[in-house]
């Protein structure tokens, strides 16, 4: 069974201020759900193999601050996963696989106190130095990773 098929696994996006009549209607948001700081948190009501390459392109263009898909995500002591990290769609690591999240790069991951793993993806054509200076991630601190594997092969074919 695949992370998309347990029930309360939808996509979770973050916004910094309400978000656009052509996001909702995009990215099918429902809500908002929650807020932490200036930053709401929303439910996509479309399925992720079919959001993918649109949630892709909100995270490189900075429409959107960050997403997650995660069991849970709702719950008070993880909803701080679905804003942590600018310009990113964290997913459990277990439910990590090539096929579903093709034209993602794992990059980092992260273990959080209660011993679940996190995976945090990036659309694959940003580099770091995008990543760095995306408008989602100004003032916020970086992530602590347990992990880093760098993808520039696969990020930056062109190089080598």
């Amino acid at each position: 069974m695949s992370m998309m098929d347990v029930p309360g696994s939808s996509v979770h996006v973050s916004v910094r201020a309400v978000p656009d009549d052509d996001l909702v209607s995009t990215l099918l948001l429902m809500g908002p759900l929650w807020k932490t700081g200036d930053i709401t948190v929303w439910r996509s009501g479309a399925g992720f193999v079919d959001l993918s390459p649109l949630l892709a392109d909100a995270l490189a263009a900075g429409r959107i601050e960050s997403a997650a898909i995660l069991r849970g995500l709702s719950e008070p002591p993880s909803r701080w996963i679905a804003t942590k990290w600018p310009g990113a769609l964290v997913i459990d690591a277990d439910a990590f696989d090539p096929v579903t999240f093709d034209g993602w790069s794992k990059e980092i991951g992260h273990l959080c106190e209660n011993d679940l793993k996190l995976a945090v993806l990036y659309p694959r054509p940003l580099d770091c130095r995008v990543r760095r200076n995306h408008p989602a991630g100004k003032g916020l601190g970086p992530a602590k990773p347990f992990e880093f594997r760098a993808r520039r092969a696969l990020d930056n074919p062109s190089s080598g």
